[in-house]
């Protein structure tokens, strides 16, 4: 699923917005956002890329809930399933 980030909406906002509409969820339902990446980092980091078209190139990206989320710098989230491996202890 693409989402696009609205001009004056921060990023986290937006991330957790996506991933809630991809899950079919709540908002409110999903773990917090900062316990998975620094949620003011992640807004700082592409609040400079907007609006300057020479800074617009990069992405982050980062498991969300049950999601695979993809921040780029040119306003647009990707949400995918995440199907990553189990990291947890005694998974093979």
């Amino acid at each position: 699923m693409e989402y696009d980030i609205e001009p004056e909406e921060p990023v986290s906002a937006a991330v957790v917005r996506a991933v809630s509409t991809f899950e079919q969820r709540d908002p409110i339902a999903l773990a917090p956002l900062h316990e998975t990446v620094d949620a003011d980092a992640l807004d700082a980091l592409f609040a400079s890329a907007r609006g300057n078209e020479s800074a617009q190139r990069g992405c982050v990206s980062f498991t969300f809930s049950d999601s695979f989320v993809t921040v780029d710098a040119d306003g647009q989230i990707s949400v995918v399933p995440d199907t990553a491996p189990s990291a947890e202890p005694g998974y093979q």
